[in-house]
């Protein structure tokens, strides 16, 4: 009977430490499953709060189970992510960017519109109050207030025209154009401000006429433009305007030179964006 029950109390003891190291080998599986899931989760928390403060790092993958999948998709939303706050920045930073120059051009347009409005009442004040000395004197006055008032009307119409660029609304019918007429009418706008400055204008008109397929409006805006800013940039020498046909003979080269201050080849590459010019 006594080895029975010793049998029995051993059998029991076994029992219990069977029991005690199948709970302990149960917690201690608990523990590092909990460990090796809560730690990649650990990083992925981590991971979105930086990028909630604007830092977007990837996080290490650590396994290729589930948690590594879940990690790679997370990894690959945070670069969408970042992408696209790159590119919204962008934008926004050229939005600003364009918003300032625009202000600018409207500051400088504003300057330049008072400027021949001034001339006007100027001289006409002038005339009104009969201060001229002779006929002669106020023909002059009456032919400055004219140019000063075709001035006038060139710089309103280039606003126009940058509303109608804005709009898409910029149509160019092509027709035969005479680069003769072109260069007759450009030497008679620009004639006068060449010699208010002393400068020596020479518009090479064709001795042959030249005809190139164009919008009349246009290539006379564009050449009385480069002209006029040859003058304006240039202090003392002279400007010379000249068209050439190509030695295929199926184009005309338009040149405007001036002895003026020049351009730096930076300055050149940024002229064709919006609202910008060389000088502000």
């Amino acid at each position: 009977y006594d080895n029975s029950m010793k049998r029995v109390e051993q059998g029991g003891e076994l029992a219990w430490v069977l029991r005690v190291s199948a709970l302990a080998v149960g917690l201690l599986t608990c523990w590092v499953v909990i460990r090796s899931v809560k730690k990649p989760l650990d990083h992925l928390t981590r991971a979105t709060e930086k990028i909630a403060a604007g830092r977007f790092e990837p996080v290490t993958i650590m396994s290729k189970d589930e948690l590594g999948q879940l990690t790679q998709a997370f990894n690959e939303m945070s670069r969408a992510i970042k992408e696209r706050t790159t590119a919204l920045e962008e934008q926004r930073r050229l939005a600003v960017q364009a918003n300032e120059l625009k202000t600018e051009f409207l500051a400088n347009t504003s300057h330049e519109l008072r400027t021949p409005l001034n001339t006007i009442m100027g001289y006409t004040q002038l005339v009104l109050d009969g201060l001229a000395r002779s006929p002669q004197e106020e023909r002059g006055y009456l032919a400055t207030i004219q140019q000063s008032s075709k001035h006038l009307l060139s710089l309103i119409n280039d606003v126009l025209d940058i509303a109608r660029i804005e709009a898409g609304e910029m149509h160019l019918d092509l027709e035969p154009v005479s680069v003769r007429q072109i260069f007759a009418r450009v030497e008679e706008h620009m004639r006068l401000p060449a010699q208010e400055k002393g400068l020596h204008l020479k518009v090479a008109i064709p001795p042959q006429d030249l005809w190139v397929r164009a919008h009349p409006g246009r290539l006379s805006q564009v050449l009385l433009n480069l002209t006029g800013n040859a003058i304006k940039f240039t202090t003392s020498g002279k400007v010379d305007v000249e068209a050439k046909p190509d030695e295929e003979g199926e184009r005309v080269w338009f040149t405007v030179r001036d002895t003026g201050v020049g351009m730096a080849r930076e300055k050149q590459e940024r002229l064709f964006q919006k609202f910008v010019q060389a000088d502000g």
